[in-house]
């Protein structure tokens, strides 16, 4: 049976090297994937029992621990996952900051991308420079409880880092992108506090578990 598992790891290696990854469906492509991790096994049901489990982006949520308690996946295989799915991510997050978070589009794949995994009502800010280069991502712990001393430590922090614009992200449970009053209300105050600095707030975006919004979006 080894033999069998061996000529077949064979045949789709030689089958992705002449073809490419167009002719597999996502579960042979995880399967090869996970040769990487699996020595010898069938790693077929174990690909289709991972993404049974975790559709979509959320292999990029899933942690180590959640990993291992799906069917067939062991220490070394959740780690590889993990670390997999991390790097991914980074490349891509690199890959849109190469040219600049300059318009909207970018900005909200890079929020959401950056806030995939991340728990429930996080807040991070991220300062830009004047070609729009990410000069710094960074969190707020225990969010926005002062927005006057907030505005300060933004305005300071991007003096120091030489960026003209700020941009605020913070997270909504489930899929509820719409503003509530207090969000608005942070918004219009440090937009306002942070006029005259030489910075300015660009945008707050909120993020839930399938999108990135513009916090002052009319409810849809």
């Amino acid at each position: 049976m080894e033999n069998a598992h061996l000529n077949h790891r064979k045949r789709m290696k030689t089958k992705y090297e002449k073809h490419g990854e167009e002719v597999f469906e996502t579960h042979q492509l995880l399967e090869m994937l996970l040769y990487s991790f699996i020595s010898r096994a069938d790693t077929n049901p174990t690909a289709h029992e991972v993404l049974d489990r975790c559709r979509g982006t959320e292999i990029f949520c899933a942690s180590r621990e959640e990993l291992t308690k799906i069917p067939g996946v062991g220490d070394k295989t959740a780690s590889g996952l993990k670390l997999s799915a991390d790097t991914v991510r980074r490349m891509i997050c690199e890959g849109i900051e190469s040219s600049g978070l300059n318009n909207d589009f970018k900005r909200r794949m890079y929020v959401y991308l950056r806030f995939l995994g991340k728990p429930y009502e996080s807040v991070y800010v991220m300062y830009l420079s004047p070609k729009d280069r990410v000069l710094e991502w960074a969190n707020v712990p225990g969010g926005v409880r002062d927005p006057s001393a907030f505005a300060k430590e933004l305005s300071d922090r991007a003096k120091l880092l030489c960026a003209d614009k700020i941009i605020l992200c913070h997270s909504h449970g489930k899929n509820s992108p719409e503003a509530s009053v207090e969000d608005l209300y942070i918004t219009e105050y440090l937009r306002k506090k942070l006029e005259g600095t030489g910075t300015c707030l660009a945008q707050q975006y909120i993020v839930t578990e399938t999108d990135c919004v513009p916090c002052t979006q009319e409810k849809r």
